[in-house]
């Protein structure tokens, strides 16, 4: 009994060994094999679409976009040899499904890669054989023109293929966001203390929490608290997290000094901020990091007393947003 159950175990081992060894394969492009048929998708498309966003650089420099990349799952060499020719519409009514206040990407703002013909707003994408994947490809012609306070987006939809392939029903549109981002822009850890005379007079404790700085100029970003879900200022006000309301602030570094100032962008704001006396509110490139120090309802501008509110601020740069 002992023995058959150690035969048993070296046998369960040697078949583990082999299947964990089949496993460890590279990872090459392979044919499904006679079964199946070809599938045309949409790379990041999930029913009902897939969205993702494309950072620019707020500059005037023409960039080029990866607008949507289309690929092809074939069966076996023999459909992969054979040309295909995929047709993809502009599709601004995903767009405003996906957010109503997205704008379309102006038609002046771009020009479309002459090896991708677009008709009516039909984009023809043609596989020569042996190709999987073709991309239309956008190039941005000025994002300093653009609105910063406009949401710019572009969608698309595979319409039409030839051939006896199908299109991958939940793979067959994207919502694709245009983000445009300054040297300044991105999700920062946010180290702070805060001063209110009622609220919190201990002008206490330290705290910390994710925030994103957004570009609303080439060299101004404004505080969105992702907790609070918009542009909003973190304190602490009766022990625990808060936030005043028609306060939305605003940072500007001068791009010669790095020196930043700090002022309230709510629209129809009647508060308005002073940087602290002595502190060096500024920004350090090499790290990304911020300093500033700023408050309002001051008896003496930028001087602490018993009567302001008032923060110390410091950004740590985490990743891009």
């Amino acid at each position: 009994m002992t023995y058959n159950n150690s035969l048993r175990s070296l046998m369960a081992i040697a078949a583990t060994a082999m299947l964990f060894t089949a496993c460890k394969k590279a990872k090459t492009w392979e044919p499904l094999g006679d079964a199946g048929q070809t599938i045309v998708k949409a790379i990041g498309g999930e029913a009902p679409f897939g969205y993702r966003v494309i950072n620019v650089d707020l500059v005037a420099e023409p960039q080029i976009l990866t607008m949507l990349d289309v690929r092809r799952d074939v069966p076996n060499n023999t459909e992969l040899n054979k040309p295909m020719t995929v047709v993809v519409q502009d599709d601004p009514g995903a767009v405003t499904t996906y957010d109503p206040t997205m704008l379309p990407l102006p038609a002046s703002a771009y020009t479309i890669d002459a090896s991708t013909p677009n008709v009516g707003g039909n984009y023809t994408l043609r596989f020569a054989p042996g190709e999987f994947a073709k991309e239309i490809t956008f190039t941005l012609l000025d994002a300093t023109l653009l609105d910063l306070n406009s949401k710019y987006g572009m969608g698309f939809t595979i319409s039409t293929i030839d051939g006896s392939g199908k299109i991958a029903p939940a793979q067959k549109t994207v919502v694709v966001e245009i983000g445009i981002k300054n040297d300044y822009d991105g999700v920062y850890r946010l180290v702070f203390t805060n001063y209110h005379p009622t609220l919190n007079a201990t002008y206490g404790p330290q705290s910390n929490t994710e925030v994103e700085l957004r570009t609303t100029a080439s060299n101004r970003v404004k505080l969105y608290w992702p907790d609070a879900g918009g542009y909003a200022n973190p304190a602490i006000l009766s022990g625990g997290f808060s936030y005043f309301g028609s306060q939305e602030p605003e940072y500007t570094i001068n791009p010669t000094t790095n020196a930043v100032t700090v002022q309230n962008a709510f629209v129809g704001a009647t508060t308005f901020y002073t940087m602290a006396q002595g502190f060096n509110s500024r920004f350090d490139p090499a790290t990304k990091a911020m300093f500033a120090k700023w408050g309002y309802s001051y008896t003496t501008p930028g001087v602490f007393d018993a009567s302001c509110r008032e923060w110390t601020q410091e950004f740590t740069y985490l990743r891009p947003r």
